[in-house]
């Protein structure tokens, strides 16, 4: 909470990401969340900046991990998306979280589908 530095526990499977993304060309859009809770502090005077700054810290590692930068973006969406409820602790940690959107193509913006023996699957490629 209230942090914006990668764990470790998330650094192998975001190591993992990198490998497969590296090769591809698409673009790919990091996009950081908080929780509800209110933050301010001399790094992070509101939500927005905490979760770009989520966004910002994988965006880093995938630079340095060799995927052009040029096809990354980080966007922060502060406390305004959760998948969980706020009221519990388990909500607010599940709201704390980046999600790693590969897009289509630069021209649409639009996330990559999942193709699988001929079928597109109905979700977008995020983790």
């Amino acid at each position: 909470s209230g942090k914006a530095r990668l764990s470790r526990q998330a650094l192998q499977p975001l190591q993992q990401i990198a490998k497969i993304l590296q090769p591809m060309k698409n673009p790919v859009f990091i996009e950081g969340y908080t929780d509800d809770i209110p933050i301010k502090t001399l790094a992070f005077p509101s939500n927005w900046e905490l979760s770009a700054a989520r966004a910002a810290s994988v965006v880093n590692l995938f630079g340095r991990l060799g995927i052009d930068s040029q096809r990354l973006a980080a966007i922060g969406y502060g406390e305004f998306r959760p998948i969980a409820d706020n009221k519990t602790n388990d909500g607010r940690d599940k709201n704390r979280r980046v999600s790693i959107s590969v897009m289509a193509d630069s021209k649409n913006k639009r996330p990559l589908e999942v193709y699988q023996k001929g079928k597109v699957a109905p979700t977008k490629v995020t983790q």
